[in-house]
């Protein structure tokens, strides 16, 4: 009698549960909430929607989904102090999309901007001392004549500049972009001490100084170009163009200010104060602009990131490390290394682009010499000569810049050597050993600079400008 009982309880509790479950499926119980949140971005800002799902076991059949917003940020009082500033200051995309230290370029830009202002007050006030502003018997006719003849060197020496170095900026745009500068330092500090010297050399003092500042517009508009190409990955150019006049807009006007009271200060120092402060006003925009330049890290190859990175993978090789597995410097890293200053050249120099009778000359050829760098130039594009004082280099007019940036690599190798044993410098047998240098390295070398991101076919050498045709006469 128990055990019958006790199954028939067994059996009640079954069903009751049964039952429950059932109910619960009826009334959707065992629906379960899934959240999804929707982020909108703009300009560093972000806007959170939040949405709830409950799918239930029956609503899974019927493919039915119930919704719930459970919140949204969006609001009128969306308007936010940090996104004004991002819209007019920096550009779409940044920091996520803008190369890396775009924020310290420009932070450094302003500083420069400033402390040029600053000295540009000095000069200005000199000029007017010059051209006699406040002395008896000066007259507006005299004062004209010095300015238009100051601007019309100016003019001149802006069409001769642009004639002479236009094709050389894109090879060397961080070098050019620190000469503008300098060029523009030397200019400003003319014009200061204009005054100092006699007054028939006012005139062509003044005119020196506008020829400085003309060079340094050619040189900085050039560069400037290529620098906010660089900035521009990510966003697009135009945009990048439009936040930096934002800012120079706002850095020219804190500029105005700090000059109306700079001014009003130093009409009261003496001369040596004045100096004093004006050279550390220089060091500080020579500093800033190294630091700024130091942040631009081009991906493309010049003669002195090549240089950095052919003499880098060499070291290593000769250090025991495989070539296989050595990758180069990145263009973040080249970019604290490479010089921006012009300065004398190396022992054993490399000299790209000559033409091919100076390659004969340079190198003391023979006719089969001759004939063999012909068949050179046929084959790869390029030839590489070994003269007294230089190495030289000459260019085929269909060679593509791989094919440079390999001559010069061969150079580099055939430098190595020399420097290592003098005495390989008249033997005829180093080409021969170079180039199987070359040819065993080379691939490795190109794909190391692969792996460390450089585009090898933007490479940009600097040049004399010679290229080489070969035709056959009849």
């Amino acid at each position: 009698t128990a055990s019958i009982t006790g199954y028939v309880l067994l059996s009640i509790m079954k069903s009751s549960i049964a039952i429950l479950l059932l109910r619960l499926v009826n009334c959707q119980c065992l629906a379960t909430p899934n959240n999804v949140e929707i982020y909108s971005k703009k300009n560093g800002v972000s806007k959170q929607f939040s949405i709830e799902k409950h799918l239930s076991s029956k609503d899974q059949k019927r493919s039915k989904i119930g919704l719930q917003i459970r919140r949204t940020t969006d609001s009128i009082l969306d308007f936010n102090l940090d996104s004004v500033v991002r819209t007019t200051f920096l550009p779409v995309g940044y920091p996520e999309r803008t190369p890396q230290g775009y924020l310290h370029f420009s932070i450094w830009s302003w500083i420069q901007d400033i402390s040029t202002q600053l000295r540009a007050i000095l000069a200005t006030q000199r000029v007017l001392e010059g051209i006699g502003v406040g002395r008896e018997g000066a007259t507006a006719l005299s004062a004209s004549i010095n300015f238009l003849v100051r601007d019309g060197f100016g003019m001149a020496s802006t069409l001769m500049f642009t004639a002479v170095a236009a094709n050389k900026f894109r090879a060397n745009v961080k070098k050019w972009r620190m000469f503008a500068d300098v060029i523009n330092d030397v200019g400003i500090t003319v014009e200061v001490a204009a005054t100092l010297f006699r007054k028939e050399l006012f005139l062509p003092i003044l005119c020196f100084g506008n020829i400085c500042k003309a060079m340094c517009g050619v040189a900085a508009g050039a560069c400037n170009g290529a620098i906010n190409v660089h900035w521009s990955k990510g966003s697009d150019i135009s945009d990048i163009n439009a936040k930096f006049g934002a800012q120079h807009t706002v850095t020219g006007s804190l500029g105005l200010i700090f000059a109306a009271i700079f001014a009003k200060y130093v009409s009261t120092m003496n001369s040596v104060s004045l100096w004093i402060l004006y050279s550390l006003l220089t060091a500080i925009h020579i500093f800033a602009n190294v630091n700024c330049l130091k942040l631009v890290s081009f991906d493309y190859l010049n003669t002195d990131r090549l240089a950095i990175v052919c003499e880098g993978f060499l070291d290593r090789i000769q250090r025991g490390e495989s070539a296989d597995k050595i990758v180069v410097d990145d263009p973040r890293s080249v970019s604290f290394q490479e010089p921006l200053f012009f300065g004398p050249r190396r022992s054993l120099p490399i000299r790209m682009g000559v033409s091919f009778d100076a390659l004969v000359r340079l190198c003391k050829m023979d006719k089969d010499a001759i004939q063999q760098a012909a068949q050179d130039i046929e084959d790869d594009n390029y030839v590489v000569g070994l003269g007294e004082d230089s190495i030289v280099i000459v260019v085929s007019d269909s060679a593509h810049p791989a094919d440079r940036a390999r001559a010069y690599f061969y150079a580099v190798v055939l430098r190595k050597v020399v420097q290592m044993d003098r005495s390989l410098r008249k033997a005829s047998v180093v080409h021969d050993a170079v180039e199987d240098v070359v040819q065993r390295l080379w691939p490795h070398f190109e794909r190391s600079l692969d792996r460390a991101n450089w585009d090898l076919n933007k490479t940009e050498l600097a040049s004399e400008g010679y290229e080489v045709s070969i035709s056959t006469a009849q």
